[in-house]
């Protein structure tokens, strides 16, 4: 269900429903030549009752960005030091 821009996403595991608004930033993307390329880019917030939980670089990412934000991962651990 869309809302303006924003979007719902209603999670298999649990039944709730998020809300995903789309953010449209402008950042430099590479260096060419020692310059700066800038570009228009596009990321995903995830909120969950008004409160934001999560974010996604890509729009297809949006549901593995939910299940981490509900506690489901990978299996992959890091700490600061690897």
């Amino acid at each position: 269900m869309n809302k303006g821009n924003d979007m719902t996403f209603t999670s298999p595991r649990t039944g709730l429903t998020y809300t995903v608004e789309p953010k449209l930033n402008h950042r430099v993307v590479a260096f060419v030549d020692g310059q700066a390329v800038w570009a228009d880019e596009s990321t995903w917030n995830i909120f969950l009752d008004g409160k934001p939980v999560q974010f996604s670089l890509t729009e297809a990412g949006i549901p593995d960005a939910i299940a981490r934000a509900e506690g489901v991962h990978d299996g992959v651990y890091s700490s600061a030091r690897d």
